[in-house]
């Protein structure tokens, strides 16, 4: 859900402050949920022989869950660099 954090922040410090955190937070998910893919995608590939699809199928489900927050710290990365563009004092 979108939610504009300049409407509620006092100052771009406070908005930037609150990206960041996000940011640091969601990274924690991002190396989790890789793990858990990585090791899935790795337990599929020795139990290759025994035909169960189930441990390619996590990988699937944890590559997409990682890709999303993947993509959610991508734009909070772009929000960063253009908050610090935007306050940067040209001349």
């Amino acid at each position: 859900m979108h939610q504009n954090l300049f409407q509620n922040g006092h100052a771009h410090a406070e908005v930037y402050e609150a990206i960041r955190a996000d940011y640091a937070r969601d990274s924690k998910a991002v190396k989790f949920f890789d793990a858990i893919w990585i090791g899935a995608l790795i337990a599929g590939l020795i139990d290759l022989f025994e035909l169960s699809s189930l441990w390619f199928v996590l990988a699937a489900i944890f590559t997409m869950i990682s890709l999303r927050y993947f993509v959610d710290q991508s734009n909070r990365n772009h929000m960063l660099h253009r908050i610090d563009w935007d306050n940067q004092p040209f001349e």
